[in-house]
């Protein structure tokens, strides 16, 4: 087993690279898993940027800015926990703030702005030929979820998909993933989570999961939760 690092106890460490096969690292990693739960925000897509974009935008009108380093540290919140973080946000309208952000990305989503994350996305299609459902575990909003579905021409090749609106606590709790769990019928601990974040990976952790870490278009690290894998 491999040493222990920050996210939890043990990790299998790096082993996806080109000369290993594709297919045959993910077999690999979906051995003995019976759904892979997949975050939305930089796991599914790389959005980053635009979500970056549409916040300072809905925030410039109320002379607050964040920066880049700041946003990539608190990337993986709900926009409203995000927005509660933001130093001196208690005077913000968050509600006009929200809807400005979701009406600039979605004014924005279209096949050709939404950036796939290739290598995610095959791991999903791998998982369907396998008769392994795929779920999306997310703190971004049902509405910008399914329109970027539409955009990369998957519509219906994530269920359930289960949102912040679904929760009564967004990550790094762990409701988001053991909500999508309990919709597929599965044991949280017999699936696989998928994310970028370090607050979805505390999320799926808390639920139970094991996490295969997403950095950048590149599939890292499982690695288990300190109560064991």
């Amino acid at each position: 087993m491999a040493a222990p690092n920050r996210h939890g106890e043990s990790a299998i460490g790096n082993f996806w690279t080109p000369m290993n096969g594709r297919h045959d690292f993910f077999g690999s990693v979906l051995t003995g898993r019976r759904g892979v739960i997949f975050d939305w925000d930089g796991t599914l897509v790389d959005n980053h940027l635009r979500n970056y974009q549409a916040l300072c935008a809905a925030l410039a009108p109320h002379r607050v800015t964040v920066g880049p380093q700041w946003y990539r540290q608190h990337c993986g919140l709900p926009i409203y926990e995000l927005l509660r973080r933001i130093p001196g946000a208690r005077h913000l309208p968050l509600e006009q703030i929200v809807t400005a952000s979701r009406s600039g990305l979605l004014a924005s989503t279209s096949p050709a702005t939404l950036v796939a994350n290739t290598t995610v996305l095959d791991l999903a299609e791998y998982a369907n030929t396998r008769g392994l459902p795929c779920a999306i575990a997310t703190g971004s909003a049902a509405v910008l979820v399914t329109a970027g579905l539409d955009a990369l021409g998957r519509p219906n090749m994530f269920r359930p998909i289960v949102t912040r609106e679904d929760v009564e606590h967004g990550k790094p709790a762990p409701d988001t993933y053991l909500e999508a769990a309990r919709r597929l019928h599965l044991d949280p601990a017999v699936c696989l989570a998928v994310e970028d974040a370090p607050d979805g990976i505390e999320s799926a952790h808390r639920a139970g999961m094991p996490v295969l870490v997403v950095r950048g278009n590149e599939l890292t690290d499982v690695v288990y939760p300190r109560h064991g894998a």
